[in-house]
């Protein structure tokens, strides 16, 4: 009885175990997926970044051009 009881115990083990291994599968490739996103959004937002700073700089260079012409 006691090594059913055993065997038993051995076959829930083995049950977690295996459970814990699929949930901690399913959570490294939720967390890849979101630092997968998070890096998209934040090109994203540094290329919007870049896209703003360089029309802001192109249009100083256009009026400083537009002056020097006037003189």
């Amino acid at each position: 009885n006691s090594i059913s009881c055993c065997e038993q115990l051995e076959r829930e083990k083995e049950g977690v175990r295996v459970s814990l291994e699929a949930l901690f599968q399913k959570l490294q490739e939720q967390h890849q997926t979101e630092l997968q996103q998070l890096e998209e959004r934040l090109k994203e937002f540094y290329s919007a970044e870049w896209d703003k700073t360089h029309e802001a700089y192109q249009r100083e260079a256009d009026k400083c051009q537009a002056l020097m012409q006037q003189q």
